[in-house]
Parts: structure tokens; C-alpha cells; sequence
């Protein structure tokens, strides 16, 4: 009897959901549906996302638009061209050349777009004469003329037994690069690549050459914080469910679903016109279910350590802001992570797509830097720790006093202190030692001691007056 009356039941609930014989679902608990936590089984495997379901998930999610955006923008922000050392190079002049082309929005787009999609690139328009599949002839480079911003659907890495990429494959249709496509092939000596997780070579065996998704990466750990903060809006839905009694109910299902219908239906319309429960006081019976919350909060916010753990950013990069004070010792944490964070992919991601760049920027005919000579030559990059103006007050008062005291020993000149504190854009903490020039800043005794020792102009000028004469005194 009660089997029948639960078959009864179930064609009676179908009816009311518009939908007779329709499989038990519910979408917004996932029961009977593929996020069925109770079907879940965990898996080493990665679940490989579709380009369609990472750009989804980075247009749908501003958690991931951050994940994939805010590193190579901050990263880039702080990076000023090329550091010449004592070369005559102005590096302004460089930067310039290099914006002129386009540089710049396309490292930015390419570093986005591999931290997206695995791996992004900037093809270089080099005019050598050469065609595109072949070598760089660094010889006869006139210029470079343009550069694009191209992703893992554009091109595809093709490497030889070991893992080196020999040459890349253009791979995609768009209008936009439809005039590279003279060639099937570009030489990576015309390519800047810059990688989003980097791989493994023998992982990359199963990736096809290519490195992965950072969206890839977070997506479990994303998907079930996600799933939590949904779970916990449906737990609020159905706060007030209630529990119903009917006396002889499996016997009027078993006997007559109209009936059951017909009150079922009559209930609904009493809570949508009355928002009341009306119910038969002799025959049915109705409570509230008390619902515990204990420990909802305590689970998401493991949920949330084990996202922002699985991007590497501190809290406050992902969620606006520390758990604790922005002056608090948890605030300042946060940004010396950040910035060591950003040191990091400047140093392994944007440093040599740099270098490899400048190595031709350096032999075009019509560079600032061509036929200079280079003793050495590094990306620039600043800091990305943001100071506070009173923690920027302390470290100028701090490096004052110690600046006072180089330049009473003579160990730096003022003219060095003032160029390299406030030479630049912003203020700097660096020191940069400048060449010093002979004869005219040389004191008679130092003359007479570079003269006797046989020291040049640079070792003369950083002796004191006491100690030109201590050695004058033991050189009679």
C-alpha cells in the first residue's frame, strides 16, 4: 500500500511542477543532476576547461578577472624599459621606440592572455628582409614595424624530441592576422611567449607544448567555494520549511490523487493569497522545521583560504581588503605579498620576453641604441610595495641621515645623491654611483697623492683631506 501510494505521490508533485513523469531534479540543491554532492568522486586528474568555459568563467567571475588581470597589469605598471647602466644610452629614448611599435599593449594583452588561456605572444613585425619562418638576421634589421598580441588558439608550438620549440604554426582564422599567413610558419626568433602556469616539459607533452590555464588551476577549489555561497542562498530560501501531517494520507493516494491534488493546490493558493497555512485541525497538522546554521560560516571561510591559497594573491587582492586593519600587521603582509608576488613574475615571465626584445631593438638601424656600446644592460623595474605617506616620510628621513653621512666621509658626491634620489619619476632607494671626472674635482693634495701612488681620479677624490695628508706624512 505504501509503495502505491508513493507512486501516486510522485505523479501528484509532477503534476503541481507542470511536468508529469519528469525525473527527480532539483537544480538549485544539484540532487539527480552532474553536481550531485552525493555523486562527487575526486579525481587527480584535472578536468581540462574548455576555452569556452575559461573565458565564461573570466567574464562571469570578477574573482577570476582579477586572477587573470591584476598580476601582469601591476607587474607591467612597474616596469619602465631597459636599465642601461654607465652605457650612453638615454632609456627613455628606448622605452619610446618601443611604444612607438606597439610594445607595450602588447605585452600587457599577452600576458593577460597566457594567464588566461595557458600561453600568450607578441609577434614581432622585424623587417630584415627575411621571410617569417626564418631566423632573425639581426644584420640587416632596418626597424620594427608593428607587433600583435596572439594566444594558444593562435599559435601552436612545434617542438623537436626534446621539448625546444623550433618554430611555431599559425593555427587561427581571424581577420586579424590573416596577412601573417603568408607563411604557415614564424621563426621564434620573431616571438615574445609569455607563459601563464608554467609546465613541465613532459607535461607539456600531454598539453601539446603548451603551459596551462591559471583559471585551470583554481577552478576546483573555486567551483566549490562557489557551490558553498549557492548552497547557503538555498539553505536561506528554505528557511521556513515546514513539516505536514495528513491523517490517511497513503490511503487517499492510493486510492484518489485528485483529491490529494485538489488539496495540495488549495494550500498553495492559501500561502500565495493568505501567506497563511490553512489545514484541517482534526485531520492535518503542520510545524515549522527549526534550521541549524552552526558552522555554515566556519566551512566557507576554509573554502575561501583553500581559493585564495590556489591563486597565490593575498586576501586583499581577491576581496577588497585584509580580514584584519589595513594598518594592522595583516594589512601590511598583504602588500609585501603582493609585491614579492609581482617581483616574481616580472623576474620569470616578463624579464626575458625584455631582453629577447632589446636584443633586437639594439641592432634595428633606426634605434636609439643602435651602434651604442653596452657594458650591461637589464629590464628597469620598480617596486610594486606601495608605501604610505608616513612610511615614505620614515624611509626618506632614514636614507637623509645615512646620505649626510656618505657624503661628509666622502664616499658619494651630492650630485650623486640628487640624481639618483630624485633623478627619476618617483623617489628612488637606490644609490647609483656615478663616474667621476678628473682633475677639476681633485684637491691639490689629492693630485699630489694620485701622483705618488699612482691612483686614478675615481680612487684619488674619495680620500678625506686628513687622510691625503696621513699618507703624504709617510710617503716623506
Amino acid at each position: 500500500m505504501e509503495n502505491l501510494a508513493d507512486g501516486k505521490l510522485i505523479e501528484v508533485f509532477s503534476h503541481l511542477g507542470g511536468d508529469r513523469r519528469k525525473s527527480i531534479t532539483n537544480p538549485v540543491t544539484r540532487v539527480g543532476t552532474g553536481g550531485d554532492p552525493l555523486s562527487y568522486n575526486a579525481s587527480f586528474q584535472p578536468f581540462e576547461l574548455t576555452y569556452e568555459e575559461v573565458d565564461g568563467l573570466y567574464r562571469k567571475s570578477k574573482i577570476c578577472e582579477k586572477v587573470v588581470d591584476l598580476l601582469p597589469q601591476d607587474a607591467i605598471a612597474h616596469t619602465h624599459g631597459w636599465n642601461f647602466g654607465k652605457s650612453k644610452i638615454n632609456p627613455s629614448d628606448c622605452y619610446e621606440y618601443a611604444a612607438n611599435f606597439g610594445l607595450w599593449e602588447a605585452l600587457l594583452e599577452a600576458a593577460i592572455a597566457g594567464r588566461l588561456t595557458g600561453d600568450g605572444f607578441v609577434l614581432l613585425g622585424v623587417d630584415d628582409g627575411q621571410e617569417q619562418d626564418q631566423p632573425v638576421n639581426e644584420r640587416t634589421i632596418k626597424s620594427i614595424r608593428w607587433c600583435v598580441a596572439l594566444d594558444k588558439y593562435d599559435l601552436r608550438p612545434v617542438c623537436n624530441q626534446f621539448g625546444v620549440v623550433e618554430s611555431y604554426e599559425i593555427i587561427a582564422n581571424q581577420r586579424r592576422i590573416i596577412e601573417l599567413q603568408r607563411k604557415r610558419f614564424v621563426h621564434p626568433s620573431r616571438v615574445l611567449r609569455l607563459p601563464g602556469k608554467k609546465l613541465l616539459s613532459r607535461s607539456k607533452i600531454l598539453t601539446q607544448g603548451y603551459n596551462d590555464s591559471v583559471v585551470q588551476t583554481l577552478f576546483d577549489a573555486f567551483s566549490k567555494w562557489d557551490h558553498s555561497l549557492g548552497s547557503s542562498a538555498s539553505m536561506l530560501a528554505r528557511h521556513s520549511i515546514f513539516k505536514y501531517k495528513m491523517k490517511g494520507l497513503a490511503t487517499k493516494a492510493a486510492r484518489n490523487q485528485e483529491e490529494l491534488f485538489e488539496r495540495f493546490t488549495a494550500m498553495n493558493f492559501g500561502l500565495s493569497s493568505l501567506k497563511a497555512l490553512i489545514f484541517d485541525a482534526d485531520l492535518e497538522d503542520a510545524e515549522f522545521i527549526n534550521q541549524n546554521y552552526t558552522g555554515v560560516v566556519d566551512i566557507i571561510d576554509r573554502l575561501e583560504d583553500s581559493l585564495i591559497a590556489s591563486t597565490d594573491y593575498p586576501r586583499s587582492k581577491l576581496f577588497g581588503g585584509a580580514k584584519s586593519s589595513a594598518f594592522s600587521e595583516g594589512g601590511l603582509s598583504d602588500r609585501y605579498e603582493w609585491a614579492s608576488l609581482t617581483e616574481r613574475y616580472q623576474s620569470s615571465t616578463l624579464k626575458p620576453a625584455l631582453m629577447q626584445a632589446f636584443g633586437l631593438i639594439r641592432v634595428a638601424k633606426d634605434s636609439p641604441a643602435y651602434n651604442k656600446a653596452l657594458e650591461s644592460v637589464n629590464p628597469a623595474f620598480s617596486s610594486a610595495l606601495q608605501l604610505t605617506r608616513h612610511e615614505l616620510a620614515e624611509l626618506k628621513k632614514a636614507n637623509s641621515e645615512s646620505d649626510i653621512s656618505y657624503i661628509t666621509a666622502q664616499v658619494i658626491t651630492p650630485e650623486e645623491v640628487r640624481e639618483s634620489r630624485f633623478g627619476g619619476a618617483e623617489y628612488s632607494d637606490n644609490l647609483v654611483l656615478q663616474d667621476v671626472k678628473p682633475s677639476s674635482k681633485l684637491s691639490d693634495s689629492q693630485k699630489q697623492i694620485a701622483a705618488i701612488y699612482d691612483l686614478d681620479a675615481a680612487s684619488a677624490v674619495r680620500l678625506s683631506d686628513a687622510e691625503c695628508i696621513g699618507l703624504l706624512s709617510q710617503a716623506d
